[in-house]
C-alpha cells in the first residue's frame, strides 16, 4: 500500500480557490522513497532523459508496486515546471499502455493545477472507464481530484459527494474535512463552515483558525458585511494568533479605516508587537494617519535590522521624500534604486522609483517611467495616483480626474484613497 503524503496549500492562492491537496502525491510517495527515483530525479536536473528514463526502469523493476517509468517521468517533469512536456510523455505512454487508469490520474491532475477543469473531469472519468477495480489509493486520488474540479465549476453536489468518499477513506485525516469546510464555505453557509474547520484543526491544529479564514474569504466580497464580525470573533477565541491581527489590521487599512486600525494596534501583545509583520504593519498605519516621523523610525529599524527587506526599504524611501531635509531626500533615492536594481519587473519598485524621480523634481524622467510600466501591465491604484498626480502636475486635470475615480473604486490599498473620496466628493 502507497504511502499517503499530504500536500495542504495556502489560502494565497486566492478567495473563493480550494486549499488543494495535490492527489498525485497519494500515488508517487511511495515511488519518490526509492533510491533509483532519487537518482533519476538528479539526472533529470542534469537534462539527462536517457539515464533518467533507465534508472526508472530499473526502479519499477525492484519495486513492481511503484507506478510505470513513464508516469513517474511525467510527473517528476511536471514538478520542474514542464506541463506541456509531462503531457507529451504520457499521451505517448498511453498510445503503449492503454489501459494503466495512472496515466489519466496524472493528466486530470495537470489539467486541474493548469486550470482546465473540463479536460481534468473527462480524464478522472476516463480512469474509472477503463474497467481497472481501483485500488484504495485510486480511489482516494480520484475522490480529490473530482472534488477539487467540482469546487472549481461550483458543482456543489458532485463536490459533496467526492469530498465524503475522501473522507471515508481517511477517516483520521484532517485534509478531507476542511475540504467539506471550503465547500460550505463557498455556499456562504458560514456556520457549518465554521463547525466543519473546527473539526478539521482539531486533527491538525496547523491549519488556520476558522474564523481568521472565513474573515480572510469574506474580505474579497466588498459588498459583504460580515467580514468585520468574523474577524471580531476570532480575536475573542482562544486560539487567536497574531495571523487574526495582523489580517483585522490590514483590512481595516484596506477600507479607508486607518484610525479604527492604529486603536487596534496598540491592543496587539508585546509577544506579536515585536515580529516584524506587526512591526510592518503598525509603521504603515502610522504612515497612513500621516505620522510619518513614527513612520520613518518604523521603516527605518526595520530596515537596519533586516536589510534585504524590500518592502520595508520601499516604504522607507517613501517616506523620506516627502521631508523637507535633502540628505533623506537623498537617500529615499538610493533605497529606491537599490531597489530597482534587485527587482527590476517588479511594479511596486518601479512605480516607487518614478514617483520618487517626480518628487525630485525629474517629472520627464518619471513619465517615461510610468508610461513603461503601464504599456507592460495594469497598474496597482496607489501607481494610479501617482499616475494621476504627474497629469495635474502637467495641466492635465480630467485625465487626472478620470484615474482618480477609477483607482477608488478598485481593490487595493494605496495611502491617499481617504484624502483623494473626500477631494472627489468636494467637487
Amino acid at each position: 500500500m502507497l504511502v499517503c503524503a499530504l500536500v495542504q496549500e495556502s489560502f494565497s492562492a486566492g478567495p473563493g480557490q480550494s486549499a488543494s491537496v495535490t492527489s498525485v502525491s497519494y500515488l508517487f510517495a511511495k515511488a519518490t522513497a526509492v533510491v533509483e527515483v532519487k537518482l533519476a530525479v538528479e539526472s533529470l536536473k542534469k537534462k539527462d532523459l536517457v539515464e533518467c528514463k533507465r534508472l526508472l526502469v530499473e526502479a519499477k523493476d525492484l519495486n513492481p508496486g511503484i507506478p510505470a517509468p513513464d508516469i513517474i517521468l511525467a510527473q517528476l517533469i511536471f514538478e520542474a515546471g514542464g506541463a506541456g512536456e509531462a503531457i507529451s510523455v504520457l499521451d505517448q505512454y498511453a498510445i503503449e499502455a492503454p489501459s494503466d487508469p495512472l496515466t489519466y490520474v496524472l493528466l486530470g491532475e495537470i489539467a486541474l493545477k493548469t486550470r482546465r477543469f473540463t479536460d481534468a473531469w473527462l480524464h478522472s472519468e476516463k480512469a474509472i472507464a477503463l474497467g481497472v477495480k481501483p485500488t484504495e489509493e485510486l480511489r482516494l486520488a480520484l475522490s480529490v481530484l473530482q472534488g477539487e474540479i467540482a469546487l472549481n465549476r461550483k458543482q456543489w453536489s458532485v463536490a459533496e459527494i467526492a469530498f465524503g468518499e475522501w473522507a471515508k477513506l481517511r477517516t483520521d485525516e484532517a485534509a478531507p474535512i476542511w475540504a467539506q469546510g471550503k465547500l460550505k464555505l463557498l455556499q456562504e453557509d458560514f456556520e457549518g463552515a465554521k463547525t466543519t474547520f473546527a473539526k478539521a484543526r482539531g486533527i491538525d491544529s496547523t491549519l488556520p483558525q476558522p474564523q481568521f479564514f472565513i474573515a480572510s474569504y469574506l474580505s474579497s466580497k466588498p459588498e459583504n458585511d460580515q467580514c468585520e464580525e468574523w474577524y471580531r470573533d476570532g480575536l475573542k477565541a482562544k486560539d487567536s494568533t497574531m495571523e487574526n491581527w495582523q489580517g483585522y489590521i490590514s483590512w481595516l487599512v484596506s477600507r479607508g479605516r486607518a484610525a479604527d486600525a492604529g486603536k487596534l494596534t496598540e491592543r496587539v501583545s508585546k509577544e506579536f508587537q515585536e515580529k516584524r509583520e506587526m512591526r510592518f504593519l503598525g509603521a504603515l498605519v502610522a504612515r497612513y494617519l500621516g505620522k510619518n516621523d513614527l513612520a520613518e523610525k518604523g521603516f527605518s529599524d526595520l530596515h537596519q535590522q533586516f536589510p534585504d527587506d524590500v518592502e520595508a526599504a520601499d516604504q522607507l524611501a517613501l517616506v523620506l521624500v516627502e521631508s523637507t531635509e535633502e540628505g533623506k531626500r537623498a537617500r529615499a533615492q538610493q533605497l529606491s534604486e537599490a531597489n530597482v536594481r534587485r527587482f527590476p519587473n517588479q511594479e511596486v519598485t518601479i512605480a516607487t522609483a518614478a514617483w520618487i524621480q517626480f518628487k525630485l523634481g525629474s517629472a520627464d524622467i518619471a513619465d517615461r517611467i510610468f508610461s513603461e510600466l503601464a504599456s507592460k501591465t495594469p497598474v496597482s491604484p496607489q501607481t494610479g495616483y501617482y499616475i494621476a498626480q504627474l497629469m495635474k502636475a502637467r495641466g492635465k486635470e480630467e485625465d487626472a480626474k478620470k484615474i482618480l475615480e477609477a483607482i477608488v473604486k478598485q481593490p487595493g490599498n494605496f495611502v491617499q484613497r481617504k484624502s483623494v473620496l473626500e477631494a472627489l466628493e468636494k467637487e
